[in-house]
């Protein structure tokens, strides 16, 4: 038995592509670098703290807890920033035209090449964690914090880094140049920094208070669980895309996304639909506003598909009538995008106004309630994001037939935001430069639906 054990072990095929990714690794002075100055940085910090302490002099002080707090700063640092704009450079430079033999020419699946983009840079942050654990559980011995805080707060620090390196493959799997991903990985520094903050702080918190037994409480358990399956499920939507974006642009690139998101919206309706009828509204009302939002950017993903079915998608069309409808949701297509993110948005609202009118059962009073006016701004913005992916389709095949699909979804970008700042711009220069001139009614403005002033005009919009 242990021979057949072993005999299959043997037969698991690692991914190509993690074997290649550690290899480069290994051959690059950037990650040996980083290793070995990472460990020189902990080394000097921790003997620096510890002889600047005076330990023997004063046995009350938490040398331990102040210790850690540097260590995981600086591991928090380099795991969130240096490990997912690493991978996320390797995937950028494979994405190029001149490097055509990972993406365009190996027989590898999509799906497989992902994975192994993101098991590799797990490997990679598995080695910095490695690094900094024999540290950080080396000042339980100077007292100040104990071993499940240090534990927990190393499984969210590592939790948080996997989900920076799924985003880090996200933006370098975007067909653009490496000028507009330069641009979209600056601007997403403006909410990586406050995450990063937010968490050293927390994990600050952590230290200090403890969590003895705590942890194996399910009050503990209870606020993080929530937060946790959302990014889990915000995380696979983010991998689906990502394998979506270096498939063919032939294929049904479409099918798994749709089937993923229909599947975690049943699964995570029902869930919130519970948890409201306990007591727990708030998480229903996270879920209306997270399917909405999503919703919202689907119709942007819809102005990006093909006009008409490929002849591989074609090919798999089923012939039944029921089957032909499924693929008409399901399948890569603008029509069918168009209409499936409009059943979703729509099915999320009316789920949420019977939720909240008590057809479905005893409703609980909202934790933010959610009068009429908040209803006209969520439609508001829903139809003016469906009406300007349209228009930007419309142009798009009017004006530059020739030009790839993506380019309705840019005009649809470009024309709602031209649109708030000329006008507006105008406005405040011909009323004296007034402040109050930019919560007016703008017609064919989103923004302008959510200013103080405009809520009782939402209908207009």
């Amino acid at each position: 038995m242990m021979q057949k054990l072993k005999g299959s072990l043997l037969a698991i095929e690692l991914n190509p592509i993690v074997v290649k990714e550690l290899r480069q690794a290994v051959r690059s002075w950037a990650i040996i670098g980083a290793l070995i100055m990472l460990t020189v940085v902990l080394f000097i910090t921790v003997m620096s703290m510890v002889g600047l302490s005076g330990v023997s002099v004063d046995l009350s002080r938490p040398v331990g807890r102040n210790v850690l707090e540097v260590i995981v700063t600086i591991l928090n640092v380099v795991g969130i920033i240096f490990i997912p704009g690493y991978v996320g450079a390797r995937v950028t430079i494979e994405r190029q035209a001149e490097n055509l033999d990972l993406f365009y020419i190996s027989t590898l699946s999509p799906g497989r090449i992902i994975r192994g983009k993101m098991l590799s840079g797990a490997y990679i942050a598995l080695l910095f964690y490695s690094i900094c654990l024999p540290f950080m559980f080396f000042t339980n011995l100077l007292r100040g914090v104990d071993l499940p805080t240090i534990a927990t707060a190393v499984g969210f620090s590592f939790f948080l880094v996997l989900v920076s390196i799924q985003v880090a493959i996200f933006i370098a799997a975007i067909p653009l140049n490496r000028a507009f991903k330069t641009l979209i990985a600056l601007a997403l520094m403006f909410f990586v920094v406050p995450m990063v903050a937010g968490f050293i702080f927390s994990s600050f918190r952590m230290f200090r208070t403890g969590l003895g037994a705590s942890i194996w409480t399910w009050a503990f358990w209870s606020d993080i669980l929530p937060g946790g399956l959302v990014v889990i499920a915000a995380v696979g939507l983010l991998h689906l895309l990502s394998i979506a974006m270096v498939t063919p642009p032939t294929a049904n690139r479409a099918l798994p996304i749709r089937v993923y998101v229909a599947c975690v919206w049943l699964v995570s309706g029902i869930a919130a639909f519970i948890a409201q009828s306990t007591g727990s509204s708030r998480i229903f009302n996270v879920w209306m506003v997270c399917f909405v939002i999503l919703g919202n950017l689907a119709f942007l993903v819809a102005a990006c598909e093909p006009d008409r079915y490929s002849l591989r998608v074609r090919r798999d069309v089923p012939r039944s009538v029921l089957g032909r409808r499924f693929a008409f949701l399901f399948f890569s297509g603008a029509g069918g995008a168009f209409f499936w993110a409009a059943a979703g948005v729509s099915l999320t609202i009316l789920f949420t106004r019977l939720v909240e009118n008590g057809v479905l059962g005893a409703a609980v009073r909202p934790h933010i309630r959610i009068n009429e006016q908040d209803w006209a701004q969520i439609v508001a913005v829903t139809l003016y994001m469906l009406a300007y992916s349209l228009f930007g389709v419309a142009l798009r095949r009017w004006f530059f037939p020739r030009q790839p699909a993506i380019l309705g979804a840019v005009i649809a970008i470009i024309l709602p935001t031209l649109w708030l700042f000329i006008p507006m711009l105008f406005t405040f220069i011909f009323n004296n430069f007034a402040v109050d001139v930019l919560e007016r009614f703008h017609p064919g403005n989103p923004i302008n639906v959510f200013m103080p002033r405009m809520t009782p005009y939402a209908i207009l919009h």
